[in-house]
């Protein structure tokens, strides 16, 4: 037990309604939204899909890519830039996390 502290399920600090990684309003399947997978409500949805062009959490990200063994569909966002393009970065999820 941790003690009655609650961890974020995106980035695993503790005080998820203060985490960095959930924007309050953002519609599911945005960047910091709610996984844009219906059965899922995790908020901080950080991992963009290229094909379907929405972003989804930790948990579906890797079931996504390792039911797409021949191409990586789901990567991390690591931040929006000035101009509002999204900067990816080489993390993509799959084997071992």
């Amino acid at each position: 037990m941790f003690g009655g502290r609650l961890r974020c399920d995106t980035c695993n600090r503790y005080k998820p309604d203060r985490c960095i990684c959930s924007k309050p309003g953002a519609a599911k399947g945005d960047l910091g939204g709610e996984c844009f997978r219906r059965v899922c409500s995790t908020p901080g949805a950080r991992y963009f899909n290229s094909s379907t062009r929405r972003h989804y959490c930790w948990r579906c990200a890797r079931l996504i890519n390792e039911l797409n063994p021949e191409s990586v569909l789901c990567t991390l966002v690591e931040e929006e830039g000035a101009s509002g393009a999204k900067q990816e970065v080489g993390a993509a999820i799959g084997g071992d996390i």
